[in-house]
């Protein structure tokens, strides 16, 4: 697999790569690397350990098809945990594995919609592997009339399947499913690209945070078959992150105390009144 995506990325100029994917992804958008970055730059090293080393996430990372959808309420970590997943699955990735992931956003117009889930998903995809950018080039000489005819987003779904059939693992991430505008659509579309790999080689897991929401379980069981809440594990990461917020507004003098049990006092008052 490894001299046959060489081969396609050697006959693929880059003016060719460029105007497949643009044809694919007309609205040119780092948006998925840019939500991951402002994620990660806000990530307080040793939060979000307790998840990735626990067995659940452990089976869900190891499985065929393994889904887990995370829940708790705005503002309780599910973004900076997202980011810390999708970094840690990266470093254990190799050539024949995809990590996909989109940040929903209610303040952005670009991170709401299904058509901007699905083009990002595919724009990653192409971006990852020449086996994927190669299944866009053959839809655009298909259908595209040297780029007459716009992508239809009807397209997506076919796309995003046939690509995955040349990838051994796929790992799709999706944070904040609530705050799409159409996130019953997204849900939708993870459900059939998971069902889609019955019977391939590949290897789908969807990991998907959100408020808790009785109908995602109801309408799209296989979505959910872990289930993780964080207010009944994200303490440790409360009280890791409350330390080292004080140490540091201690150190620049923001914050001024007389001696250590005060200090002790108040992060134990701030933790208590976490999530209240």
């Amino acid at each position: 697999m490894k001299n046959m995506s060489e081969q396609l990325r050697a006959q693929m100029s880059r003016e060719e790569t460029q105007k497949v994917i643009s044809w694919v992804c007309p609205t040119p958008s780092d948006g998925a690397h840019a939500s991951l970055a402002s994620a990660l730059s806000r990530h307080i090293p040793g939060t979000g350990e307790w998840l990735l080393h626990s067995k659940e996430f452990q089976d869900w990372k190891d499985s065929d098809s393994g889904t887990m959808w995370i829940t708790g309420l705005p503002g309780a970590g599910k973004t900076l945990l997202c980011a810390s997943i999708i970094r840690h699955i990266q470093r254990l990735c190799t050539d024949t594995a995809a990590v996909l992931y989109f940040f929903c956003d209610h303040r952005d117009r670009a991170k709401l919609t299904h058509e901007n889930f699905a083009s990002s998903v595919a724009r990653q995809m192409m971006e990852a592997s020449p086996l994927c950018l190669e299944q866009g080039r053959l839809l655009y000489n298909e259908k595209s009339k040297e780029g007459s005819r716009p992508f239809q987003s009807d397209d997506y779904f076919p796309l995003i399947c046939s690509s995955v059939e040349h990838l051994k693992n796929v790992f799709i991430i999706l944070d904040a499913l609530d705050e799409s505008t159409e996130g019953d659509s997204i849900a939708r579309s993870l459900a059939r690209i998971h069902e889609s790999q019955k019977g391939a080689r590949c290897r789908i897991k969807i990991l998907l945070t959100s408020r808790f929401d009785a109908l995602i379980p109801g309408r799209y069981p296989n979505l959910a078959t872990t289930h993780v809440i964080l207010a009944e594990n994200m303490r440790p990461d409360i009280q890791h992150y409350v330390a080292e917020e004080i140490q540091a507004r201690v150190a620049k003098g923001v914050l001024k105390v007389k001696n250590k049990d005060t200090l002790s006092s108040i992060q134990q008052q701030v933790v208590l009144r976490a999530g209240t």
